[in-house]
């Protein structure tokens, strides 16, 4: 458990999101769930502040060690972490675990999603006109010799569309 940040001892939420922190890959953004937004801290904040025009602000107003903070609306979440793997970032997502309602102090939450630049699974982030290109590259073994050429799926994988076509062997 992560008790302190720099010179400042942490509050038991902000020892959750360090915890959380330190779970997640180097350079990741970390968007925490705290009832209806996703909240990002420190290091985080400034980045995602700036890369996605948000306001930065901080807790503690007015202390010298104030931690900045920044955040989105849970239901508008997708489209920023869009635009973050859009820019190369990673995003990680931690989210609550037990309904806030019955939770016995703080709420428990738990890292659940790591978001890539390179694989975007939800539709619902993919622009309509960006165009995905995919490659497939199958290289037959010797159980598959001689029998008819395996070409993969017959589905493009997040819109993608084949650069090259499918190529048989050589005689």
């Amino acid at each position: 458990m992560i008790d302190v940040v720099g010179d400042r001892k942490l509050t038991p939420m902000l020892r959750q999101y360090a915890d959380a922190k330190a779970e997640c890959p180097a350079g990741s953004i970390l968007m925490f769930r705290m009832g209806d937004f996703y909240e990002m801290f420190f290091e985080d904040a400034v980045i995602g502040a700036k890369l996605l025009d948000l306001t930065l602000t901080t807790r503690d107003k007015g202390k010298d060690d104030a931690v900045p903070m920044c955040g989105v609306p849970h239901h508008a979440v997708r489209g920023y972490i869009a635009k973050l793997t859009e820019l190369g970032r990673t995003v990680v997502t931690c989210e609550q675990t037990e309904d806030p309602k019955l939770a016995k102090g703080l709420v428990k939450r738990e890292v659940v999603r790591v978001i890539t630049p390179g694989i975007v699974l939800d539709d619902e982030v993919l622009a309509e006109i960006t165009h995905r290109p995919s490659v497939q590259v199958t290289v037959p073994g010797p159980a598959v010799r001689g029998s008819a050429p395996h070409h993969g799926p017959a589905a493009p994988i997040a819109r993608g569309h084949p650069l090259l076509p499918v190529l048989d062997e050589p005689a």
